[in-house]
């Protein structure tokens, strides 16, 4: 049967794309700076796959590493690999992808007819001989797995009509089932309160850090979130052990509230990043929960505020491509 890997078991490569849509950065040099730290470190201990527009490429080999990445000329619209890529799947010495449709998180933004055919690019740059296509749109960013079959997912995002109209719980999850081998998965009404973009994906409030251990953003009382966290926080506990960690302080865009998260962070082969706010006690009371939760790893905090005003976070510019174990 085929599985979706939990993100912190061993990958061969991690995909990612180079910022390209001016309109959604207040800075796109910061923000592009922000991805080139990110992607150094993840290179450090495992390829790294970087999608760039032709005309983009100097710029990136001159701020990116040249150890352990490769440079793809490819025609993008956007920056979001978790959300824009195909979900790969393993069956023991087999890698597959399923290559779900996008359309830029309900149509919210325009073009993206080059990123709704970027799954089909990178299945054949890998040659994958199994290759499925659901038919139905779904973002990477919107479902979490633990690599045994349990999966978490905002019903917010993923039952949104604005992806698949008509679209019912029990036909999402027989999907889920049938191409990334999910056999219980945790359904979650909302995500964050201040993700508009994305409509609550769930990797802004959980991830898995291994199969049966969750991390959570909390939320204080007097924070809009409470109420979704608690109610989230009941549900996760069901099946998994949570840790909590703190929120940030809030932090405006132009005068909107940014969706800030700790747990929007990127288990990578030899360590984890995740991001600093430049708050330094939430910072460094989420470094430390971090350290409880991936014993084995080195904790890499990046200053991530350029990223995250862009309307997403660590974890939604990569996407872990698995090992395949013979």
């Amino acid at each position: 049967m085929w599985r979706f890997p939990g993100e912190f078991e061993q990958h061969s490569a991690t995909w990612m794309a180079w910022p390209c849509r001016k309109s959604i950065w207040p800075d796109i040099s910061a923000a592009r700076k922000a991805y080139a730290n990110i992607l150094n470190v993840i290179s450090e201990g495992e390829r790294v796959n970087l999608l760039v527009l032709p005309e983009h490429l100097a710029q990136a080999k001159k701020q990116c590493s040249q150890l352990n990445v490769e440079f793809m000329a490819a025609q993008i619209d956007d920056s979001w690999a978790r959300d824009t890529l195909p979900i790969f799947i393993t069956k023991e010495n087999e890698l597959g992808a399923v290559n779900w449709d996008f359309n830029a998180w309900g149509e919210k933004f325009s073009p993206h007819d080059r990123d709704a055919v970027l799954g089909s690019f990178v299945m054949r740059q890998l040659n994958v001989q199994n290759a499925f296509e659901p038919g139905c749109v779904l973002e990477g960013g919107a479902i979490h797995s633990n690599g045994d079959g349990l999966l978490l997912a905002t019903k917010q995002a993923v039952l949104n009509v604005n992806r698949n109209s008509g679209m019912t719980q029990e036909k999402m999850q027989a999907h889920l089932e049938k191409y990334l081998g999910a056999h219980n998965v945790v359904w979650l009404e909302s995500g964050m309160v201040e993700d508009l973009d994305t409509d609550g994906h769930v990797d802004m409030i959980a991830c898995f850090s291994s199969a049966n251990t969750v991390l959570m953003q909390s939320f204080n009382e007097d924070n809009l979130n409470y109420k979704n966290y608690m109610d989230n926080k009941a549900v996760i506990e069901d099946v998994a052990q949570v840790i909590a960690i703190d929120q940030p302080d809030t932090i405006k865009c132009d005068g909107v509230p940014m969706a800030l998260s700790y747990v929007n962070s990127y288990i990578a082969n030899h360590a984890v990043i995740i991001p600093s706010f430049n708050q330094k006690r939430s910072d460094s009371a989420g470094y430390a929960k971090y350290e409880e939760a991936f014993p084995e790893h080195d904790i890499i905090q990046i200053d991530a505020l350029d990223i995250f005003a862009g309307g997403g976070g660590i974890h939604c510019i990569t996407m872990q491509q698995p090992e395949v174990v013979a």
